[in-house]
């Protein structure tokens, strides 16, 4: 949806309103952390390491929630214009 959304408002010229933020980059990273701890351990393993990239990759996917919300806020004008035309 992000990418769709940043793609449309470049289109339109209007691409300063959905400028990457700190929130992206730090949901990036973590996720980007969770992934990582997921894949050096096989799935089956019951190690501590396992449970907590779960827990990452869940608190990655609560702030891509928050992050998506953040960046269709702050396009809202931007696209209630566009669907006007």
């Amino acid at each position: 949806v992000i990418s769709a959304l940043r793609e449309w408002m470049a289109s339109m010229n209007a691409s300063v309103a959905t400028k990457v933020s700190s929130l992206g980059k730090i949901k990036t990273t973590i996720q980007m952390i969770g992934i990582t701890l997921l894949l050096s351990l096989p799935p089956q393993a019951d190690h501590p390491l396992l449970y907590a990239a779960y827990v990452v990759m869940y608190l990655a996917a609560v702030m891509t929630l928050w992050s998506m919300s953040v960046y269709l806020r702050a396009a809202w004008p931007t696209l209630k214009l566009g669907l006007r035309a």
